[in-house]
């Protein structure tokens, strides 16, 4: 009896994980993972939390979504080491990137990806 229990409440908790929409499409991923690639251990990275597991092994890794990940001079005037920005739609104002030397390099429907 315990174990048909336990294999409805997984088939029930997969089936509720399986609606979850992606925000980022396969298409999108495969296009983004070149850009990852790219990316120096030693680079560092400001990045939306949706990209930020795979460039874990980053050294120098930042986020823009909450204050206590956000690099120094956020978002005016980032330090030289930050050289790869992915973000989320419209979070980081272009402007500002490309004032700072950054030029866009991939602009997805969901993430953008700027290199200086």
């Amino acid at each position: 009896w315990t174990a048909l229990v336990l294999a409805l409440a997984t088939w029930w908790v997969q089936e509720r994980f399986g609606r979850v929409p992606y925000p980022i499409s396969e298409s999108e991923a495969a296009a983004l993972w070149t850009w990852i690639d790219r990316v120096e251990a030693e680079d560092g990275v400001l990045a939306h939390y949706d990209v930020t597991a795979p460039l874990s092994s980053r050294r120098l890794l930042y986020s823009y979504v909450m204050d206590a990940n956000k690099p120094a001079g956020y978002p005016d005037r980032l330090d030289e080491s930050i050289r790869w920005v992915f973000s989320k739609g419209g979070d980081v104002r272009p402007d500002l990137l490309a004032g700072q030397g950054f030029v866009e390099v991939h602009g997805g429907p969901v993430i953008r990806v700027w290199r200086r």
